[in-house]
């Protein structure tokens, strides 16, 4: 350091690892909105299938992508900054800055994936299944307890854009819904009402499974996704050992919190029953309450 001028002269310098990781993030943030605006300036070939998993966030979209990326052409969440602009605009009742279906062309002739893994198409789901009538979706589903759990430790441990903040506010519909007692501890970390979590979880799954033709349409556990590669497999239509099993736990959380037990059982299973009892008991009949569900599963 000159103390003369209180700078310091030591360059700071960056592993490559994160040069590579700041790459990234510009080109998802800068570079890929350009290109799906004025697609047509790098070609990619046809893909040998398309296969969107369309399930929340939290539930194993993640590790579905790194399962392909050995063999095949597949990524989590590219360009999602203007997957949020359009979404956000679509929920807000505003125009978007396209329309969704020359959109979902443009993304497709520019990423050209065979696995396109990202919550935020299960709002695109009908220009989807009109533009790719080969293209088959898969639906992570988590039961509801470890789900809100993972929500929680998300948002206290992880820093998140405006974009996805924004989004998240008209995502999770808390108007009208307040904290009761047995919840301060959430109210108190600026977290959201259980209702509004639990009430999320139902409605969109419900939305998105309803959505998708039986034959065109696998629902997976995450809990049982590692056990699921065969079954995965023969429903895209690729060998099973192209699937890395190694990879099927990828972005666990990188701190619990423990919200869910600091708040009166009775009224979480209460809460949890009014609102996703139909749904878990059709996909988890076997939990019963929080010390039921398993929750160390990546995402």
């Amino acid at each position: 350091m000159d103390p003369g001028s209180g700078r310091d002269h030591n360059p700071i310098v960056l592993s490559p690892r994160a040069i590579v990781s700041k790459g990234i993030r510009a080109w998802k943030r800068i570079v890929y909105p350009w290109y799906v605006r004025y697609p047509g300036f790098i070609r990619r070939p046809e893909p040998r299938f398309r296969l969107y998993c369309v399930g929340l966030g939290k539930t194993g979209t993640h590790s579905v992508a790194n399962l392909f990326k050995e063999h095949y052409r597949s990524d989590h969440e590219v360009g999602a900054e203007m997957d949020i602009r359009m979404v956000r605009a679509m929920l807000g009742n505003e125009e978007p800055p396209m329309d969704p279906v020359e959109y979902i062309r443009r993304r497709d002739r520019y990423l050209r994936l065979e696995v396109d893994s990202n919550n935020l198409l299960r709002y695109f789901l009908d220009p989807l299944l009109a533009e790719f009538p080969d293209a088959r979706f898969v639906v992570t589903i988590r039961d509801c307890y470890s789900w809100v759990d993972s929500v929680f430790n998300n948002r206290l441990a992880r820093r998140i854009s405006p974009g996805w903040k924004s989004l998240r506010a008209l995502t999770f519909q808390t108007e009208g819904i307040p904290f009761p007692p047995e919840e301060q501890v959430l109210a108190d970390r600026g977290l959201i009402p259980l209702e509004a979590c639990f009430s999320t979880w139902a409605r969109e799954n419900s939305r998105t499974i309803g959505a998708i033709p039986a034959n065109r349409l696998l629902i997976v556990r995450t809990d049982q996704l590692g056990d699921s590669l065969d079954r995965i497999a023969e429903f895209v239509g690729v060998p099973p050992e192209h699937l890395d099993r190694r990879r099927s736990h990828a972005y666990r959380a990188p701190k619990k919190f423990g919200l869910l037990e600091q708040i009166d059982q009775e009224h979480l299973i209460a809460t949890a029953e009014r609102c996703c009892g139909e749904l878990m008991r059709e996909h988890f009949p076997e939990i019963r309450g929080p010390k039921d569900s398993i929750r160390d599963y990546g995402s």
